[in-house]
């Protein structure tokens, strides 16, 4: 270390050959930290102490906020590893494909047995009655419904689908 007067107005250069380090070194810190204007070499040398005690404590530069970010988000998935290890051994986990399968299959069933109680229904009534019945007499209110099952069925396996794959039920993506 070199004869520095620390009383002395503050310069990177000095505080370089103060700490031991390149001025390229000092300049570099002062781009990300900044060091006061006008103080003295022992002002400076001050700051630079706090930064190392800073850094040495994990607290300091963009580094620590990755590592900050990293952490929390490993903690998140461990948590959710957790929950995934807790559900499965109380049988509570479903498979997403075989739901939408079902409830896709389930919404099918629905609407071919209302179309046979349909078919059913207006031939007891053209044979009981001796009447002729159009297909619209009464099939077309219960096709109505048939078809808000199964858009509500597709709307739902959408939605389940989506929620796996990142998306909304349009098919954005949830991040824009």
């Amino acid at each position: 270390m070199s004869n520095v007067d620390l009383s002395a107005p503050a310069t990177l250069s000095s505080l370089a050959l103060l700490v031991g380090v390149s001025r390229q070194a000092i300049q570099k810190l002062n781009v990300t930290h900044p060091f006061p204007r006008g103080e003295s070499n022992l002002a400076w040398l001050h700051v630079y102490v706090g930064m190392l005690r800073e850094s040495a404590a994990g607290r300091g530069g963009d580094d620590q906020k990755g590592l900050t970010t990293w952490r929390k988000e490993e903690s998140k998935e461990n948590a959710l590893l957790k929950r995934l290890d807790r559900l499965e051994r109380e049988r509570s986990l479903v498979i997403v494909d075989d739901v939408v399968e079902g409830l896709t299959a389930w919404a099918g069933v629905v609407m071919q047995s209302i179309d046979h109680a349909i078919n059913n229904a207006t031939e007891r009534i053209e044979s009981k009655h001796g009447v002729q019945l159009d297909d619209d007499d009464l099939g077309r209110y219960f096709r109505f419904a048939c078809r808000d099952i199964g858009a509500a069925a597709n709307q739902f396996t959408s939605g389940i689908s989506a929620s796996i794959d990142g998306t909304d039920s349009t098919g954005a993506t949830a991040d824009g």
